[in-house]
């Protein structure tokens, strides 16, 4: 009984075997590409400037500070650390920042009110309109 058990077995591996479509490499390949796509676009967060210019900074006060120990290596960062500074500070004043528009439920928010003579007048018409 236990043949043919065995037997009952390879012939069922068998079929199974025959029925199963093989995978070539190209569907395996398209496969993995759509798997790995997400992580290929991934672009990595861009610094701001102010960020920058403190990087600028801890550079400048780690060469003046390693100056009396190694000397030109200290010299060469607090002068790339300068130099880093002014520049990032002079592209920063070149394109000003602008704030970003502010909106509620897909309106734009008016955030300037009414100068002292616009309230004012509003105020002279409201007591106006009292008496």
């Amino acid at each position: 009984m236990s043949d043919k058990f065995w037997r009952e077995v390879e012939e069922i591996l068998e079929r199974a075997e025959r029925q199963r479509p093989r995978r070539s490499w190209r569907r395996w390949w398209e496969r993995w590409r759509r798997l790995s796509r997400p992580r290929l676009s991934f672009s990595p967060p861009r610094p701001s400037i102010g960020q920058v210019l403190l990087v600028a900074l801890v550079v400048i006060i780690l060469g003046y500070v390693m100056t009396p120990s190694v000397g030109d290596l200290g010299r060469s960062l607090v002068l790339a650390g300068i130099a880093t500074f002014l520049l990032v500070f002079v592209l920063s004043l070149w394109r000003p920042f602008r704030w970003p528009e502010r909106r509620w439920r897909g309106r734009p928010l008016e955030m300037h009110g009414q100068g002292v003579g616009g309230r004012l007048r509003s105020w002279l018409d409201r007591w106006r309109g009292r008496r």
